[in-house]
């Protein structure tokens, strides 16, 4: 009997345990294979019923694997998370969201594809050069897509097993409940974007912004997208949203996508053009699953390109063309602009700032993730981004260019949102002054309370040396040695509060590290005054709590502690001000990213001598007149030279 062609291949399925509810502290997925080679034999120890089930189109519901998976990654290890429903009639409900893009956006589609294949194609578009992804599917969807989104995405370079083989692509199936679809309509009502909180909004304005949105009737849209929102919500704390589980879900936006205005390009294709080519890092240090780009059209472009997310666009662009008429004119636009003899000085500034700009998505989620506020380095790096920003746009409004892809109105309101954040942190936070520890400092003159206790802790020498002084007089009128008096001090330590300290007898014969010596001493030695309580010792002298200390803690307190406690209300209010500007800084630092790239293919385009393309009226036509390959032409230009070598390809004329 002939095997058939699906034999022998293992589907990855990755299950939550049980099906139990997982809170933010249970993140580890167990997984399981299913042998489609043999269908009446189940790894979980499932009958025959439940195999003809599972082979008559639905996968079993979720429930408890024993054991733990072997290096099974967590959600925070990829890059693209991806979600499919299925309906009926061949409907197909698709979202995902680019955990590496500047802007964490909740891409959504619906369309009529029986045959699962379009899936394959955005996967294909969205993990080109290796890019690690995850999918989310009800448990009872139909073996046929669970079968097409385990298929992987590659036939080499990353995911391959140790006999060289691709690896199945992961699949994690959730509870039917979890795609249920009232639910999940009502988890994208209740997303946030921006620093307004949906709960706070009427139920009539959360119907209206979400229906503004999105289709909400569309039920395997609602269903792809709200199941996908649910895998993001219990696993938040490994993708960086470090709210509580109790708040909703935080993303920049929610978009319709179309799979049309995708150029899908395979793996083979990328590799064969040389747009990328990975090789294997010489170093073992980094372990034999790192490469590094090669000789390729990526690696030629990216020393052109200035800041870390300008790169990380660039390889998106390659990726993922578009075949957005509109967006490409623009961008044509842009480059051929940009490449004229007056932008020269232009693309130096932009260079010069955009070079220091850090991604701000990491930096946020630093910051808001951080309660305590001792990553003055993250505070400092979003200080120097801002200031970065701000000149880059300042540069930009001045010049134009960027007006050919972003509108003029737009540009000066995200002009204007980098700036508000950039002098609101100036104002408040003092990164002088936290130069010399790891806290977040405020500035002074923000706030009159932060400003009297800095200023009552500045001259607390003189209230020790004023209330030594009456304490001194006390113990004098109790009967107390004059010259046991006269050594009294005392002193203020920052949570420990106010002490009255005396000369430590041992100190002088250097008996006060004998811890038998120093027992014995609590005990011989007498206490000035019956509300003297000893406490520690310390540096040659005895510590003690009086009724005056006990006063002073009491009417003046921690100084230290109640100054951090108001920079810290402070603080967390510059935090709550950055969540509302959020979405309007990450867009900005997606525009200035966009412009980054244009500005370094204009810049290839002058060195190499590259000409814009002209769009055809034709359809199906290509037309190259003495095109060449610029590696190619790098390669040979040293040896024989290169020919140039023109192309023609569409239908012959009648």
């Amino acid at each position: 009997m002939a095997a058939s062609p699906g034999a022998g291949k293992r589907r990855r399925l990755l299950l939550p345990p049980g099906g139990r509810e997982q809170g933010p502290g249970h993140h580890h997925l167990l997984s399981t294979s299913v042998d489609s080679a043999n269908p009446w034999s189940s790894h979980d120890g499932a009958g025959p019923a439940q195999a003809e089930q599972r082979m008559h189109g639905e996968a079993p519901a979720e429930q408890e694997v024993p054991g733990s998976p072997q290096g099974v990654p967590g959600p925070s290890d990829f890059q693209v998370l991806f979600a499919a429903c299925v309906g009926r009639g061949g409907r197909l409900g698709l979202a995902y969201v680019d955990l590496d893009a500047p802007e964490r956006v909740l891409h959504v589609t619906d369309l009529l594809d029986p045959g699962f294949a379009q899936l394959g194609r955005l996967k294909r578009a969205l993990l080109a050069g290796g890019r690690p992804g995850l999918l989310v599917a009800p448990a009872r969807s139909p073996g046929e897509l669970l079968d097409r989104a385990a298929e992987p995405v590659a036939s080499g370079g990353a995911g391959q097993g140790q006999a060289g083989e691709a690896e199945p692509f992961p699949v994690v199936v959730l509870k039917p409940a979890d795609f249920d679809l009232e639910t999940c309509r009502q988890r994208l009502l209740f997303l946030r974007s921006g620093g307004v909180d949906p709960a706070e909004r009427k139920a009539s304005e959360r119907e209206l912004r979400g229906q503004g949105t999105l289709d909400l009737c569309n039920e395997q849209l609602v269903r792809a997208a709200g199941g996908l929102v649910r895998f993001m919500e219990r696993h938040r704390a490994q993708l960086g949203d470090l709210d509580g589980p109790g708040q909703a879900l935080h993303v920049h936006g929610v978009r319709l996508f179309s799979l049309d205005s995708m150029l899908f390009v395979d793996e083979q294709t990328l590799d064969a053009l040389q747009v990328f080519h990975r090789e294997p890092h010489p170093s073992l240090v980094r372990g034999p699953g790192r490469a590094k780009e090669g000789l390729s059209l990526f690696g030629l472009l990216e020393p052109l390109v200035a800041s870390a997310a300008g790169r990380a666009n660039l390889r998106r662009w390659l990726q993922q063309p578009s075949r957005d008429a509109r967006l490409l004119r623009a961008r044509h636009d842009a480059v051929e602009e940009l490449t004229r003899t007056r932008h020269q000085e232009l693309l130096r500034g932009l260079h010069r700032e955009l070079r220091d700009v850090r991604d701000m998505a990491v930096l946020l989620r630093r910051i808001f993730g951080c309660y305590h506020f001792d990553n003055v380095h993250d505070w400092r790096a979003l200080a120097t981004t801002l200031e970065h920003m701000s000149g880059a746009f300042a540069l930009v409004r001045a010049e134009g260019p960027a007006a050919l892809l972003v509108p003029r109105r737009e540009l000066e309101q995200l002009s204007a949102d980098v700036l508000t954040a950039e002098e609101m942190l100036g104002c408040i936070v003092d990164l002088e002054e936290s130069s010399g520890s790891s806290d977040v400092h405020v500035c002074a003159g923000v706030d009159d309370r932060l400003d009297a206790v800095r200023e009552q802790y500045e001259s607390i020498d003189g209230h020790l040396t004023e209330a030594a002084q009456l304490e001194r007089r006390r113990l004098l009128d109790l009967g107390l040695d004059g010259r046991l008096t006269d050594a009294v001090a005392l002193h203020y330590f920052p949570q420990l509060g106010f002490h009255a300290s005396l000369p430590n007898p041992l100190a002088g014969v250097g008996a006060d590290g004998d811890a038998a010596a120093m027992e014995e001493l609590k005990h011989r030695v007498a206490v000035p005054a019956e509300d003297w309580r000893y406490q520690f010792a310390g540096g040659g002298r005895l510590f003690y709590k009086c009724a005056l200390v006990c006063r002073l803690d009491e009417e003046v307190g921690d100084l230290v502690v109640a100054a951090r406690e108001l920079e810290l209300e402070l603080l967390l209010g510059v935090t709550e001000r950055l969540r509302c500007l959020e979405p309007r800084l990450c867009r900005a630092a997606q525009v200035l990213a966009d412009i980054d790239v244009l500005a370094a293919l204009s810049a290839a385009a002058v060195q190499f001598g590259w000409a814009r393309p002209k769009f055809s009226s034709e359809p199906q036509r290509l037309r190259v007149v003495k095109g060449r390959h610029p590696l190619v032409e790098a390669t040979l230009a040293a040896h024989h030279g290169f020919v140039p070598n023109s192309t023609d390809l569409g239908p012959r004329p009648e």
